[in-house]
């Protein structure tokens, strides 16, 4: 794996927070999330336990911002730092991204220092029963969040799939630059139009009022006897 989240257990070695099996899950599906979220909106998603297992959900959210990945988990197992350490930093999570938890912590992650990166060695896994991953969802996030980082334990993803993830909202960043340009080339020719269409009106008006009023004859009236 490229990078890990980590917890403690009681004191012990740090364990990952996901599974193989759940990061394999996740990544297609938050890619997707990814690609159809708006730059002010963020992905959210929820990881349930096996029946009978006793674990609570692990929930998260997962948004892209000035070539960073803000990874927030809200609640579940609570992430202490992140595998290779220098490629991320901890900041405090707004309530809006990590579902309203309190002291909820963000992982803010520099994918492409993440991509260049030797993987790790392996880390124990800290949930024992499988779990059954839900597909993400997309929440709306306030326009103010664009500099504020998530709070989430990051999941089990390799460097390929966060690569993936991130060119997905790029590409979905590009697609929407293009259409805004399209649209501002229509309004610009809308308005060239509408501009020639009022020369041309005023020029002929000009030409019309220009034209010498035609001269009366006059009338005269004689008398015979």
């Amino acid at each position: 794996m490229s990078g890990t989240s980590k917890m403690s257990a009681g004191g012990s070695k740090p364990m990952r927070v996901f599974s193989d099996e759940d990061a394999e899950f996740l990544s297609p599906l938050l890619a997707q999330g990814l690609s159809k979220a708006k730059p002010e909106q963020l992905v959210g998603f929820r990881v349930s336990s096996s029946a009978g297992s006793g674990s609570e959900p692990t929930t998260g959210s997962l948004y892209v911002s000035k070539g960073s990945i803000y990874l927030t988990i809200g609640k579940g197992a609570k992430p202490t730092a992140f595998l290779p350490e220098s490629m991320a930093r901890i900041e405090p999570a707004p309530a809006y991204v990590a579902g309203g938890a309190v002291g909820a912590i963000s992982m803010v992650i520099d994918y492409h220092a993440l991509a260049k990166t030797p993987m790790p060695a392996t880390m124990p896994i800290a949930k024992a029963t499988p779990s059954a991953p839900m597909a993400p969802m997309t929440a709306a996030a306030p326009a103010k969040a664009q500099t504020v980082s998530a709070n989430m334990s990051e999941s089990e993803l390799t460097a390929q799939q966060i690569g993936e993830l991130v060119k997905a909202k790029e590409a979905l960043a590009k697609k929407d630059t293009e259409i805004i340009m399209l649209r501002k080339e229509s309004e610009w020719m809308k308005r060239e139009l509408r501009e020639r269409a009022e020369e041309m009106k005023a020029m002929t008006s000009t030409k019309v009022s220009a034209k010498p009023a035609p001269k009366k004859k006059t009338a005269e009236a004689t008398h015979t006897r």
